[in-house]
């Protein structure tokens, strides 16, 4: 048998035949929302589909979508996170679609030290694709306002 060599062992990654849909949304949409708050345009775009659609209907390319993050990023001097908290995916493998809710409660610093407070429930959309979840659209607290969707 060409793949009994001595010395050498056959793994099989459990979560090729059985993924595990929740974790892997919970851990895109966490990744990304910790990048986002955090100000780390690089790597944005990876998890996010080809165009993201939103509640407005206006539809965004994953490279206008991180333009407009850039620009958000630039008039803050940063984000604190005080709570982010997420509730279980939902999902439909013959949709090929989820979303997970979540809340999250954090400042805007501007350059000049003072704070704006954003609060309140949140979701990531997400879609399935090749096997691989990735954010189709979004919506939390301040959200609309640097987005403009």
């Amino acid at each position: 048998d060409m793949f009994d060599m001595p010395g050498w062992q056959t793994h099989i990654i459990y979560e090729e035949f059985y993924p595990n849909h929740e974790k892997d949304i919970f851990r895109l949409c966490d990744s990304f929302a910790i990048r986002l708050f955090d100000q780390k345009a690089e790597y944005l775009d990876h998890d996010l589909d080809n165009e993201l659609v939103f509640s407005s209907g206006a539809i965004l390319t994953k490279e206008e979508f991180v333009e407009k993050a850039k620009s958000w990023f630039d008039s803050y001097q940063r984000f604190n996170v005080n709570k982010l908290a997420y509730m279980a995916p939902k999902f439909n493998l013959e949709q090929q679609m989820g979303h997970i809710d979540l809340f999250v409660d954090y400042d805007a610093i501007l350059e000049d030290g003072t704070s704006q407070n954003f609060r309140g429930p949140g979701i990531f959309y997400v879609h399935l694709t090749y096997d691989m979840w990735c954010i189709c659209g979004m919506d939390f607290p301040g959200f609309k306002e640097w987005a403009g969707v």
